[in-house]
């Protein structure tokens, strides 16, 4: 069995999987009190568990909103808005940078 992913839909879910994984991490940072940690300037002073729940929560949502939002906002995006480009629409404007 051949399952083909239109491109929009690839572009789709490289941009929701950026937005969740800086969603995780800013979840991450205060579910785990890493201000206070970074003070302490202590690894064990770092709430690893609690870093993790609301990280992994904060995911979820956001990927629930990504996934809502691709046929709300421009085709090609997880965004609920026309303000976002697809990325395979700035590579073929941009070019390849490189």
């Amino acid at each position: 069995m051949h399952i083909t992913i239109p491109p929009w839909l690839k572009d789709a879910a490289v941009d929701a999987a950026e937005r969740a994984i800086k969603t995780f991490a800013g979840g991450f940072i205060v579910g785990a009190n890493l201000a206070d940690a970074a003070v302490n300037a202590a690894l064990t002073e770092i709430d690893w568990q609690s870093g993790i729940n609301v990280g992994a929560g904060t995911l979820a949502v956001s990927l629930i909103f990504s996934a809502a939002s691709i046929k709300l906002g421009r085709s090609g995006t997880a965004s609920a808005t026309k303000a976002v480009v697809p990325s395979s629409l700035f590579k073929l404007v941009a070019g390849s940078g490189r």
